[in-house]
């Protein structure tokens, strides 16, 4: 959802919480709008990380690294940090 429709649905489950005295709504409400207004500050860097640097990884449940697109892979950290 985009921050403006989380903060209708915030007003609107604040609304319906107080006339029908149920205080989960009213939480739920206020939830949704703080989320909103957090989504104006907060950016979250979505992009892919440079293409000379290496990502390693460290972890013994992934049998194998599906990748899409282009990156530059290290291999597995055998000892963990």
């Amino acid at each position: 959802m985009g921050g403006v429709v989380k903060a209708i649905v915030g007003v609107v489950a604040i609304v319906a919480g107080v006339i029908l005295e149920n205080p989960y709504l009213v939480d739920i409400g206020i939830s949704l709008l703080l989320n909103a207004a957090a989504s104006l500050f907060i950016k979250a860097d979505h992009r892919a990380p440079l293409s000379g640097i290496s990502v390693n990884y460290t972890g013994t449940l992934e049998p194998r690294r599906i990748i899409y697109g282009t990156l530059k892979i290290g291999g597995l950290n055998v000892i963990p940090p």
